[in-house]
């Protein structure tokens, strides 16, 4: 009697065990974030959810067996999470390699875990693409408002500048028409005054366009 006791006590057990089993494959198989086990003396993959699969662009099947590093942080060999033991949580940034070559950006954290009666790693990974695309986004839009700030004090400058040499060219331009108005029409000196009188209506044209700048408007070429 206590033989059959024990036996039906390990059976029963074991269906606890199986249950408890399936019922973690059920919450692993409906998360949306990629999770794998892996063996930790092989370092093979041993499940991989239906996230993982989509994320390397492959099936399940075709994924347990293979090593972890064939998929993630194979570029770092040496300094694999997985080897230290110690049952903490360790999460960093590193890349996927999925099916078709593409290199993707990930968050992994790996922990040590015991699923099926027998010890493993599990692994979790999250794509970071989106997020690495925003942050690209972001730095493009940062450069721009910074682009856009020194425009502004550029703008700023040649405003200051315009101003200033608009009251030199006043006077410039005003006694070169006195002078003009004084001088013999066949006088050899109305030919060099007519040249500065046309240099300060060039001048004062340059001055428009720095004033325009300065105050953002639209020019005419």
């Amino acid at each position: 009697v206590l033989a059959m006791t024990d036996i039906t006590d390990r059976r029963q057990a074991e269906e606890r065990l199986r249950a408890s089993e399936q019922q973690m494959r059920g919450i692993l198989d409906g998360l949306s974030t990629g999770v794998f086990t892996v063996d930790p003396d092989s370092l093979k993959i041993t499940y991989a959810n239906p996230a993982m699969a989509r994320l390397v662009g492959s099936s399940s099947e075709q994924i347990v067996g293979t090593p972890c590093r064939s998929l993630v942080c194979a570029a770092e060999i040496g300094s694999c999470p997985a080897l230290d033991r110690d049952g903490r949580l360790h999460s960093r940034e590193c890349a996927l390699r999925a099916a078709d070559g593409r290199v993707v950006p990930v968050l992994t954290s790996v922990a040590r875990a015991v699923l099926g009666g027998e010890e493993c790693l599990v692994e979790s990974v999250l794509d970071l693409t989106n997020l690495k695309q925003a942050e690209a986004e972001k730095a493009k839009l940062e450069q721009r408002l910074l682009q856009a700030q020194k425009m502004e004090a550029v703008g700023q400058l040649a405003g200051g500048v315009a101003h200033d040499f608009n009251n030199l060219l006043q006077v410039i331009n005003g006694y070169t028409e006195m002078a003009l108005a004084e001088l013999d029409a066949a006088a050899p000196a109305v030919t060099r005054t007519n040249e500065v009188a046309k240099a300060g209506d060039r001048a004062a044209t340059l001055v428009t366009q720095l004033l325009a700048f300065s105050r953002h408007q639209v020019l005419r070429p």
